[in-house]
């Protein structure tokens, strides 16, 4: 038994779990596709999530420790870096790494709505790939509950998290 923590392994390890389903380039032959899959897949699971969850840390979870220069350097370069390379793969195909939806999607299309949520990623190509994405069945079942979520913790639960992060 073996317990993993990192999302981009699991996303990774699930997709080449089930080839049949089409979510990944094979991983067993060479391609610039497979090359292009990882290189995404790692850059959403780790600096672009690395810079929301900075952004959420400080604006909802830290209190007084907030550091509003952190939330301010994390937009600017979301909106700087990020956005500019999503966009210019979402202005040649409906998805990020292709015509066609993949695992990449799973964590692009929540690192967006994310991002969406905290005022970045704001343009309608933005909400077009969230319309493409949340056409999926799986997808709307990952998200049946939305209506209930709120970027700010439970104020009962805020002072007791805030001790986890320190951003």
């Amino acid at each position: 038994r073996r317990i993993m923590l990192e999302s981009g392994a699991m996303v990774s390890l699930l997709a080449d779990l089930f080839p049949e389903k089409g979510l990944a380039p094979a991983a067993d032959t060479f391609s610039l596709a497979r090359v292009d899959y990882l290189q995404m897949l790692h850059y959403g699971t780790s600096w672009m999530d690395m810079m929301l969850w900075q952004i959420r840390i400080h604006t909802h979870m830290l209190g007084r420790d907030r550091d509003e220069k952190t939330i301010a350097r994390y937009n600017h370069k979301f909106t700087r870096e990020v956005e500019p390379q999503l966009l210019s793969r979402l202005g040649q195909s409906d998805y990020i790494c292709g015509h066609q939806f993949s695992a990449v999607d799973c964590v692009m299309g929540q690192n967006v709505l994310w991002a969406r949520a905290y005022g970045l990623c704001q343009g309608n190509q933005f909400a077009d790939y969230i319309a493409r994405v949340s056409k999926r069945t799986a997808f709307a079942k990952a998200y049946a509950d939305i209506g209930d979520f709120t970027l700010a913790p439970p104020k009962a639960n805020a002072a007791r998290l805030a001790g986890y992060f320190t951003g």
